[in-house]
């Protein structure tokens, strides 16, 4: 039975510019240096054992970022429209206990910009149904829309599998639907949207903000909730972005370059209308941010979200280099390089990031095929993992360490090949056999023998390499 929240009126179509509820204090960042943009803390208490529901009124300190990069314009890619098929996450290695208490944060932001559990982060402009997580215990679905400057979250649910508890909300339709047993969790209306909070799991909460232009979704999370996700959110088990086969994604680059790419990854994280949990599911998966002036079979219409304001947030003096997440810095220049509307800074997810620090080092990292770890495991030891052409896919912030990892045995490869030519019966270019005792009649010639076909010169294949990737910053 859906439950509305009591004395709960829908969101302002104009935010206010005065920060939210603090989330609960972070925990004291960790010493070891950070290798992608970060923020400097604000100072802190550590959180307590039990975390108050109450939130603090006083707003986080707000610094600009020590970088400003710059920002070169996205390339919107080419439509496709594979079929998708309903994702299953690969399985993985048992993973240590130390998870269960570990505690990550993801954010989509409406672009989208996605952070990843291991704070990598990339974009995807297209229109899609996805899985932000996945694993045995939640779901959390989003759909993005075009909106022909880019794309936005118009539907978020979240979905507890085994109870089949649930929130659900979509972009300007009714107020949000939801059935969670206070034992589960509490919903909460904030000033801009939505917060969930679960009964059974500390420093655990998921932040849902209204704007006029999309949804944002900011996640804290619990390893004992979370742990063996995988999806939009990345991998919480082994850090990165990864495909629902198991392939990695790499989030180089930053959002133009990935903007680009991120199609098949959307794609294979795509939520099948059958299993969707979404209010307003669609079977379409589209690469575009363009939106059409009707829905197609290949395209969204611009009437399926509804147009941008003339400005996102109204009478906003900020800039994005107030906006004290380094990554959402980022986020807000390509927003405003994307639109013109310099009001993006006034977001309030940017303003109130939800945002931990991850060490490269807290993850079981996968190796490629191709490639085995030495005996003492060296490379594991140091939060690397062996990985084939490393110098040309290394990471920001790793080396790449030659010597402790290898190619797997070509032995096995050997014995794989002959078997594969035995199990093919006779070559190719075997001349016709006479049987024994057959007579050929004078005057006449026997079968003529067939001319061997020429062999293509071979193309030499250069040697595998595997190398071990490591983070600069593990301990040796």
């Amino acid at each position: 039975m859906s439950v509305s929240p009591s004395s709960s009126a829908a969101p302002s179509s104009i935010p206010s510019i005065t920060p939210s509820l603090s989330p609960s204090a972070s925990a004291p960042p960790s010493s070891i240096p950070s290798i992608t943009p970060s923020l400097s803390p604000s100072a802190s208490a550590p959180p307590s054992s039990i975390p108050s529901i109450t939130p603090s009124l006083s707003p986080s300190a707000s610094f600009a970022p020590s970088i400003s990069p710059s920002i070169t314009p996205s390339v919107s890619p080419s439509a496709s429209f594979a079929p998708s098929i309903s994702p299953s996450v690969t399985s993985s290695p048992s993973v240590d206990c130390k998870f269960c208490q570990t505690i990550r944060t993801c954010s989509i932001q409406p672009d989208p910009h996605y952070t990843a559990w291991d704070n990598s982060y990339y974009d995807f402009h297209g229109g899609c149904d996805q899985y932000a997580v996945k694993n045995d215990q939640i779901e959390i679905q989003i759909a993005t829309r075009p909106r022909t400057y880019y794309s936005t979250i118009t539907q978020i649910s979240v979905v507890m599998l085994a109870s089949g508890e649930y929130f659900k909300i979509e972009l300007g339709s009714t107020p949000p639907v939801w059935n969670f047993a206070s034992s589960t969790a509490t919903v909460t209306a904030t000033l801009y949207g939505h917060q969930i909070d679960f009964a059974s799991f500390s420093n655990t909460f998921i932040r849902i903000n209204e704007y006029s232009y999309g949804f944002s979704l900011q996640i804290e999370g619990i390893g004992a909730l979370f742990s063996d996700s995988e999806g939009m959110c990345g991998s919480w088990n082994h850090g990165g972005v990864r495909l629902a086969d198991g392939t990695s994604y790499n989030t180089a680059g930053a959002m133009a370059a990935t903007a680009a790419t991120s199609f098949p990854l959307a794609q294979s994280w795509n939520v099948p209308s059958g299993t969707s949990k979404l209010l307003a599911p669609s079977a379409l998966c589209d690469a575009s941010r363009i939106c059409t002036a009707t829905t197609t079979p290949t395209s969204f219409a611009c009437t399926d979200t509804r147009r941008r304001h003339l400005q996102a947030n109204p009478n906003c003096s900020k800039t994005c280099d107030d906006i004290p997440n380094a990554i959402d810095v980022l986020n807000c220049k390509q927003d405003v390089l994307l639109t013109g509307d310099t009001s993006f800074a006034c977001q309030q997810s940017y303003l109130d990031p939800v945002f931990k620090k991850a060490s490269p080092c807290d993850f079981v990292k996968l190796d490629d095929e191709q490639c085995a770890r030495d005996g003492k495991d060296k490379c594991g030891q140091i939060g690397g993992q062996c990985i084939v052409a490393c110098e040309d896919n290394v990471l920001d912030g790793h080396v790449c360490l030659p010597g402790i990892c290898s190619v797997k045995s070509e032995g096995d490869a050997a014995r794989m090949l002959k078997a594969d030519k035995a199990g093919k019966g006779e070559k190719e270019g075997n001349e016709p056999k006479v049987t024994k005792g057959t007579k050929v009649a004078k005057g006449t010639k026997g079968p003529k023998k067939p001319k061997k076909p020429k062999m293509p010169t071979p193309v030499p294949t250069p040697p595998v390499e595997c190398m071990c990737m490591a983070p600069q910053v593990c301990p040796k």
